[in-house]
């Protein structure tokens, strides 16, 4: 099922509401900015789903959010594979990142200023371990930019996991 499918039946409320939120996590599946569980998780506090179950309202106010952060990434890798497509016109041999160092440059470009404080992740800053944004740190094999990078070896590669999502307080 594509992102778009499950989308859409998040959005059915003919559909029982169980496989609705199951499609959320067809959804998630396919897109999330610091692995399933972890984007899950800040999903939930951002919408205000901290009970055991969601409501209607949160559910799609959790679809909107994660398609807004799909529809950055993709305008993102369009540009870029326009930019890649118009250098290698000029040279054949050259080489563009990765699709997992597009993913990194990516994210933390889009989590910047209040979108960073949405998600939780405004003043993690670098990892002490890796020296990576701890954003990249969400995906139960730990920090995505260390994968990405072929200068890093298997057993240097940082596995810590994203800091748990903490409200900042009202009061001072």
């Amino acid at each position: 099922m594509s992102f778009s499918a499950s989308a859409r039946r998040v959005r059915d409320q003919t559909q029982p509401f169980g496989r609705r939120v199951m499609c959320l996590h067809e959804c998630l599946e396919q897109f999330n900015l610091f692995g399933f569980e972890a984007t899950r998780g800040r999903l939930r506090i951002m919408v205000g789903a901290t009970r055991q179950g969601w409501t209607d309202n949160q559910l799609l106010d959790a679809l909107d959010v994660l398609e807004e952060a799909r529809q950055s990434w993709a305008r993102f890798a369009t540009a870029d594979l326009a930019q890649s497509m118009a250098a290698k016109r000029l040279d054949r041999n050259h080489r563009g990142p990765s699709q997992l160092e597009l993913r990194r440059v990516w994210l933390e470009g889009y989590l910047s200023g209040t979108r960073a404080v949405a998600w939780g992740v405004a003043d993690l800053g670098e990892c002490t371990k890796c020296e990576h944004l701890l954003i990249h740190h969400g995906s139960r094999r730990g920090c995505a930019a260390c994968w990405a990078s072929p200068d890093i070896d298997w057993d240097s590669r940082c596995r810590r996991r994203i800091p748990a999502f903490r409200r900042p307080s009202p009061h001072p």
